[in-house]
């Protein structure tokens, strides 16, 4: 990842476009510090891994962040600590997993980011799309569709285990309803909303900035993040 990611590269892809998901922005911004090379191999724990350490750099350990009781559906106010995080997804994972079922053992690779990206992106069924997937991610062994929804759960805990941080939730109880939860973090759509609001922020800064010196904006966001703090207060933004 390089040293630095300059201000004015940052809000650029931080810009929302028009029928944009929230994963294929928080992928722009990642292309600033990592080649679309490295990016291509990346399961969903390798991506969630990137997406913390680019946001920890950026913005710190300490997370705020809002999300849904799965008992209740009541909003929770939370707060990730990344470090904390990416210490309990270890320092790996594995590419492959191995699976027994009926007398065999099946050997499957876990599946790539863009993969699952597109299996939910599909028109069929939720449960089409988990058989379309296994089946491509089958090494070896055999099995026979529809696929049983006990194979399912068993790929599902084995893709898991392979990749500790594919699946971010939180332990948590529900101050509304009492309830043990542990609720996904839906890391991309958080990060989007966050860029959006630093976006906005940004370009308030450059507003304010050129209003009052007539600087440009690359003129404004080439100076770092204290000295435009420290003109915004001396004009009273």
């Amino acid at each position: 990842m390089p040293a630095q990611i300059s201000t004015i590269d940052l809000l650029d892809a931080c810009e929302r476009r028009p029928r944009e998901t929230a994963a294929s922005r928080v992928d722009r911004v990642l292309g600033l510090a990592w080649s679309a090379g490295e990016l291509a191999g990346d399961t969903a724990g390798l991506r969630h891994r990137r997406v913390l350490e680019l946001r920890r750099e950026l913005a710190g350990s300490r997370w705020p962040c809002v999300t849904n009781c799965p008992a209740c559906a009541a909003l929770l106010d939370v707060e990730l600590d990344v470090a904390e995080v990416l210490a309990a997804g270890g320092a790996g994972m594995e590419r492959q997993v191995a699976v027994a079922w009926g007398g065999e053992t099946l050997t499957l690779r876990v599946p790539s980011w863009g993969e699952l990206l597109a299996g939910a992106r599909t028109a069929v069924g939720i449960d089409d799309a988990v058989d379309e997937l296994i089946a491509a991610c089958l090494l070896e062994g055999e099995i026979a569709a529809p696929i049983p929804l006990s194979l399912r759960e068993a790929v599902e805990v084995a893709f898991e285990a392979a990749d500790p941080l594919g699946v971010i939730a939180l332990e948590l109880r529900c101050p509304a309803c009492g309830a043990d939860a542990a609720p996904v973090v839906d890391l991309a759509s958080l990060w989007a909303d966050e860029l959006d609001g630093y976006a906005a922020g940004l370009v308030a800064e450059v507003d304010a900035l050129a209003r009052a010196y007539g600087w440009s904006e690359r003129e404004i966001l080439a100076l770092p993040a204290s000295r435009r703090r420290a003109y915004l207060a001396r004009i009273g933004a």
